[in-house]
């Protein structure tokens, strides 16, 4: 009995560090945006506003929010999110890696 608890403890403790991230800028709000909304940003001016995070991309399009003008409900923590708009064939790419990622 104690051994199946051990094991059970052991496995429970493995499993939780296995799906740890740590993300170095995960609510956006190591910024130098200033408080004003940055909108259809480039790849370098994201980076350069942003750091600890990178843009990539053929199209970028990215944007630094903290005012409601532009919807989306605001920020899930603290005051900045990050917005970006997607055509419809970049769409259904993503949605296709999504799909082979977690296949």
């Amino acid at each position: 009995m104690l051994q199946k608890s051990l094991k059970t403890l052991v496995f429970v403790l493995f499993a939780n560090i296995s799906l740890a991230q740590n993300f170095l800028n995960g609510s956006f709000e190591n910024n130098t945006a200033a408080g004003i909304d940055r909108i259809n940003l480039s790849n370098a001016a994201f980076n350069g506003f942003m750091p600890n995070v990178n843009s990539y991309g053929t199209t970028p399009n990215l944007d630094i929010i903290q005012s409601p003008t532009w919807g989306g409900g605001g920020a899930q923590h603290c005051k900045y999110y990050v917005a970006f708009k997607l055509e419809f064939l970049q769409i259904i790419i993503l949605l296709v890696q999504l799909f082979i990622l977690h296949r």
